[in-house]
Formats: C-alpha cells, structure tokens, sequence
C-alpha cells in the first residue's frame, strides 16, 4: 500500500501491542474507502429471518430461564474499555479551542450555525439536569469554586476544565461505564451500576448471586474496583443477592489505530502512533470465560438519560422475558 510509512517507534509500538505492520496497513485501508455500506439482500420480516415465539413457547422458554437462574448457571458479559470520548466531542472541540467560549464569539459561532458552538449553548442549557451536576459542583467547590457564579460570569473553560480533565470528573478520558448516566427521583447512577441493578431482574432467581464480569482497560482497573467497593453493598441489600464481579483486561492485539483527516497515522509528541479498542473484538474474551449460558450487554454510546422510574419497574417477569428474548438476538448477532 502506497503512502504508509512506518518509523522505528512506530514499529516498536506495534511490536509492544501484538500488532502487525500487515494488520496496520489493512485497518488504513478500510478508513481509506469510500464506501462504507452494507449491502443487503432483503429486509428481515416475519418468518423471513424474524421468528415468532408464541404464548406457549414463550411461557417454557421462561420457566427454563428461571430454573438456569436460581442453578446459577448465567454470567452476563459487559465490554465496558470503551472510552466516552465521542460522548464529549464537541465540548473537547471547543474546550480547545478558547476563543470560542468568548461570550460574544461563542454567539456569533451560533448564529453562523457552527455545531460546536450551537452544542456548547445546548449544554448550557440543560446542564442543571446532567446527572453529574451534583459531583462536578462537589469537585469544584473543593477548590474554592462555584458553578453557580462561573456560569454567572460566563467562566466556561474552567468549568469544562473541571468536567472533562483530571482536576475535576475527567469525563473527557474515563470509559462510559464510569460515568454518571441516569437520573432518577431519588439518585443518579452510572452505567456500571445499571448493570448491577439489571442483572439482579433476571440472573438472580433465588440463587442468591449475580455473576458479572467486566472487561476493562488496564489503567482503569482501579476505578472500577473502587466504585464496587462504595456501591456494591448498597445493590447487594437492595436486590437481596451477592454480586460476584470479575474483570479482564482488552488484549492489546485488537487495538485500532488513530488516523487524521487524511487517513494518515495520528502520531503525538510523545507517543509515535495512536490507538484504541476495536469494538467487536472484545467479544473475543468470551472464548476464555469457562461458563455455561451468557447474557451478553454492551453500555451504549449515547447521551445522558432523565428518567422517572428504572425499566425493569414494569416487573420483574415481564422484565426478565424482554431481557431473554433481547440477549438471545444479541448473542446470535455478536456469536455467530
């Protein structure tokens, strides 16, 4: 392939991920087509790829869950190593890029219809319902600070600074499972947490333990064992069970690496190339995990949720069977 060139670093890199130059070049490659479409045969329809479960089946197919589950027989699998840095985007956009978090220019931005301003003055319009809102105040006022007078005096970056860097949340670098996602009446819940809760509705069933296991980038290891270590009693008593948390670490080898505009290697001072998780190869943990039936969940890439009541309020059966019938779709995609 022409235009790629590899430096000594670069391969040394590769070397130290399990990554050959081979496998590299063909990752550019697929950034460098311009089609990146599936083609389809035909949609999927009823009895065309769609299978219809009846009352019958549906009610067997329920009772035979509920006998796997009070065995203990169910692990569910999460891949949570994905970053949630296309959460922040725009707001890392525009928290380098200062001059924009001007007053006068941020709204000039706006009326030009610039998206990073438009979403910036999105944010600012519903950041009192974010359900971090509580812990980036928390954070700031341990250093003298207050959200309620930096957004009167239009101080954006140190506010950004605080939600996305290491001097505050870090949203800007922390995997999406970490982070606070939902907002309930009474609490607000990260995305590691949801899956606590959710596999009590449906792995539980009287056996009195919910086997989950995580995989997680190395150097966020430490962050998850500690937010067990805070929450995990809490879910434990709510939902009557023990949890019994497993976590592994993405291999290096199906790492993808970052590329510019131009499709060419994106390469920083102080690291010759870049890269990240590929996301459907973390499934291939699942090879190494000796268990009989998993669920498999995947925390989405999506933006912050408000809601009034968790989902699996409609109760605990009906819940279960959506889960059931949801997971064995997901399994059959992700599997086969």
């Amino acid at each position: 392939m022409q235009g790629v060139h590899f430096t000594k670093r670069d391969r040394q890199q590769m070397d130290s991920l399990g990554i050959t130059e081979a496998q590299v070049i063909e990752q550019i490659e697929i950034f460098r087509k311009a089609d990146f479409f599936v083609h389809l045969h035909r949609p999927c329809t009823l009895e065309d790829g769609v299978h219809t479960i009846s009352s019958l089946d549906a009610d067997r197919y329920l009772l035979l869950h509920e006998q796997a589950a009070r065995e203990g027989r169910f692990l569910k699998f999460v891949p949570a190593s994905g970053a949630a840095t296309r959460m922040f985007q725009s707001l890392l956009q525009i928290y380098y890029m200062p001059h924009f978090l001007e007053v006068e220019e941020l709204h000039h931005r706006a009326e030009q219809g610039v998206a990073v301003a438009c979403d910036f003055l999105r944010f600012l319009g519903g950041l009192r319902q974010f359900p971090f809102l509580d812990d980036l105040k928390q954070a700031m006022m341990t250093d003298g600070f207050s959200l309620d007078a930096l957004l009167r005096q239009c101080e954006f970056r140190v506010i950004l600074d605080y939600l996305l860097t290491k001097r505050g949340l870090n949203y800007g670098t922390l995997p999406k499972a970490l982070l606070k996602f939902h907002r309930y009446p009474d609490e607000c819940r990260t995305a590691f947490e949801e899956h606590l809760a959710e596999s009590a509705q449906y792995m539980d069933n009287g056996c009195g333990r919910c086997r989950v296991h995580f995989t997680v980038s190395a150097e966020h290891e430490q962050g998850f064992r500690e937010l067990m270590e805070r929450v995990g009693s809490l879910y434990e008593a709510r939902f009557r069970t023990s949890y019994e948390i497993e976590y592994s670490f993405q291999k290096t080898s199906t790492n993808t690496v970052a590329v510019d505009m131009k499709n060419r290697l994106f390469r920083t001072a102080t690291v010759e190339s870049t890269s990240g998780p590929e996301a459907m190869e973390r499934f291939s943990k699942i090879s190494t995990i000796s268990i009989q039936t998993w669920f498999i969940s995947r925390i989405s890439t999506t933006w912050f949720q408000i809601g009034s009541r968790p989902p699996w309020s409609c109760g605990k059966r009906s819940w279960a069977a959506a889960s059931l019938i949801c997971r064995i779709a997901c399994m059959r995609c992700c599997v086969t």
